[in-house]
């Protein structure tokens, strides 16, 4: 039996026989369901219009879009400015907390995000929760 692939099978074999890893952005959405911009795989935060407005590394820096370190999400959870101070936490359950733990909100694992009185603020697919909450709840990329 003869195997055909489609053309973009081909070109992702080809990239990845080349070393290179596709990206694919994954969409940050309003509550209403209005595109807010999106995240690929690889960290960078683009608004609607797909204009790189921020990134997050691997290292958990999270950077504007002129590279410059505006804050910091550690592997246990914890977000910090850019001077390292706590900002807050995201939980594994998806609870979103202030540096006082106060609740902030959820970043539910169906793809949905609510403030702390669980009303929906917006939608998400695809993109790590960490960086969701992130997104949302404390820092602004312009």
């Amino acid at each position: 039996m003869k195997m055909v692939m489609s053309p973009w099978a081909l070109l992702l074999v080809g990239m990845m026989g080349m070393g290179l890893q596709p990206t694919f952005a994954q969409t940050i959405q309003s509550s209403t369901r209005s595109v807010l911009g999106y995240i690929n795989s690889d960290g960078k935060v683009q608004d609607r219009n797909r204009k790189v407005i921020g990134y997050f590394q691997s290292n958990g820096a999270v950077l504007d879009k002129s590279y410059q370190v505006i804050g910091y999400i550690q592997s246990n959870g914890t977000i910090l400015d850019a001077r390292r101070s706590a900002l807050g936490y995201v939980r594994d359950d998806g609870l979103v907390q202030g540096s006082n733990r106060r609740t902030l909100g959820y970043v539910r694992r169906d793809g949905l995000v609510q403030d702390a009185n669980r009303r929906a603020i917006g939608y998400f697919s695809g993109v790590r929760p960490e960086w969701v909450a992130a997104y949302f709840f404390f820092f602004r990329f312009y």
